[in-house]
């Protein structure tokens, strides 16, 4: 066992009869220090000599014990603490060391200036040549400066350990957060499988079969992804399963609830979706208006997404091409004698999913976006910004958006391009 481990298994009175010691240490060092501010105020020379030779001796005995006590600490708290006092108390007599070494170089005494009730400090003035009291100065001017470059060092040395462990550190927090990243990542999918094999299951059930004994976290967690399609579809040797069904939904209804809810969260997941911007979000928000209307219309709830406003919230989300589309389809609804009604835009939108689902053709209108005027007018600047060596982006449809001295900057206009480059020089 080391000298540190000893220290630190001593018993806690061993410890406080250190912290004392040291404190008695302090009281002697400021003792000292207030003799010496005395003595200089008395105009008396040798009296600081020899008391800042006495400080010195008392720094290095409460370094000691002071060093005897830090080895005693485990808390990193503490330990942190006790460095910091040991910094401070240094510090402030250094400065002080620094002052009185100061006024004894300035100090240069004269028969007028001597005090007839300082008669002890004529005798040594008396006694001492110029030439020994400059050499006795400049030898403690160079041990001032010795303790000057040391205690630098010290403070040098903690600052990098100090910098090298918290480095550190942040290295071992960065690998912790990419571990969870991955956790997370694997957890989502051993949840997204799940999901797949419950919902496959609920729809390959038997009309014999008893309902499974779902918990209500289980359902919960799986409803809003249920596809649930209309009784009059589902069919077994073909014979309709409305019976079986029926049971079903007043199993899950007595259970777990108001089928209100569960058609007021297809509603908000309907209508909080973002705006549509490439074929794969299409799709995914034809799959979800799909599953959202079949659902509505099994729980006799298709008239939540029919109003005349939710239906325009549902078409804004739309891209522009398709948007036109649905003008046209509008006006033939209107004109039929009817108002259009949720099944037309789940139509309309399944249709145009599937048409750029196609391998070859799919993605033309979106590369024909791409290559757009607007965006080829940003071309120039695109280069500038390269040469430049700075980090841009276009974003869809047709903005630019780089980072320039840790600002973000968007435009989507050439000509504010144009005259904020030109200001950079």
């Amino acid at each position: 066992m080391d000298e540190d481990s000893v220290l630190s298994a001593m018993p806690e009175d061993h410890k406080q009869n250190l912290k004392r010691q040291r404190g008695g240490a302090k009281a002697a060092v400021t003792r000292l220090m207030t003799q010496i501010t005395t003595a200089m105020n008395c105009n008396q020379p040798k009296e600081v000599e020899m008391k800042l030779a006495a400080l010195d001796e008392a720094v290095v005995r409460f370094s000691e014990v002071h060093d005897m006590y830090h080895k005693t600490l485990e808390d990193d708290d503490d330990l942190d603490a006790s460095k910091g006092y040991l910094t401070s108390v240094l510090r402030d007599v250094q400065d002080f060391q620094h002052t009185a070494l100061s006024w004894l170089d300035e100090f240069k005494p004269s028969v007028e200036d001597l005090n007839v009730d300082v008669p002890n400090f004529q005798e040594e003035i008396s006694m001492l040549s110029v030439n020994q009291l400059t050499t006795q100065l400049q030898d403690l001017n160079k041990l001032r400066q010795r303790e000057k470059e040391e205690f630098s060092r010290l403070i040098s040395q903690q600052e990098e350990r100090l910098r090298a462990e918290f480095k550190l550190q942040l290295q071992h927090a960065q690998c912790e957060m990419d571990e969870m990243k991955d956790l997370l990542k694997l957890k989502d999918a051993e949840v997204e499988e799940s999901r797949r094999k419950v919902e496959l299951e609920l729809m390959n059930k038997d009309t014999s079969t008893p309902v499974s004994e779902l918990s209500k976290q289980q359902y919960q967690s799986n409803i809003d992804s249920m596809h649930l399609p209309p009784v009059d579809i589902i069919q077994f040797d073909g014979e309709p399963l409305n019976q079986g069904y029926a049971e079903a939904m007043a199993i899950l209804k007595r259970r777990f609830g108001n089928p209100y809810a569960i058609s007021q969260a297809w509603v908000d997941k309907v209508l909080n979706y973002k705006h549509i911007k490439d074929n794969k979000q299409l799709q995914s928000f034809a799959d979800i208006l799909c599953s959202c209307r079949d659902t509505l219309k099994a729980m006799k709830c298709e008239d939540e997404l029919n109003g005349g406003r939710t239906l325009l919230q549902i078409v804004e989300k739309l891209p522009e091409d398709i948007k036109k589309r649905w003008l046209t389809v509008n006006y033939e609804i209107v004109k039929s004698g009817r108002l259009p009604k949720l099944d037309d835009v789940v139509s309309r939108v399944e249709s145009e999913a599937a048409k750029r689902a196609d391998p070859i053709f799919g993605n033309l209108l979106s590369s024909i976006s791409r290559n757009s005027p607007k965006r080829k007018a940003f071309d120039n600047f695109r280069k500038r910004l390269q040469k430049m060596k700075i980090e841009y982006a276009l974003l869809y449809p047709a903005t630019l958006r780089f980072t320039i001295n840790g600002t973000v900057k968007r435009f989507a206009s050439p000509n504010d391009v144009t005259a904020f480059i030109d200001s950079l020089g």
